[in-house]
C-alpha cells in the first residue's frame, strides 16, 4: 500500500510539475508579446519628444 501511494504522489507530483510549467511557458509568451508594442511605442515617443526639443532631426 505504502508503495502505491508513493508511486501516485510521485504522479500526481510530476502532473503539478508540468502544469506549472505550461503556466510559466504560457506567461513568458503573453508577456514576450505584450512588451514589443510597448517597446516600440516608447521608441516612438523618445523619438518624437527629442525631435520636439530640436536634439535630433526627424523629417
Amino acid at each position: 500500500m505504502k508503495k502505491l501511494l508513493h508511486l501516485l504522489d510521485r504522479a500526481f507530483r510530476k502532473d503539478e510539475q508540468v502544469l506549472v510549467s505550461r503556466v510559466v511557458e504560457e506567461h513568458l509568451e503573453a508577456t514576450r508579446v505584450i512588451n514589443w508594442p510597448l517597446i516600440a511605442s516608447l521608441l516612438f515617443l523618445l523619438a518624437f519628444t527629442l525631435n520636439a526639443f530640436g536634439v535630433i532631426h526627424i523629417e
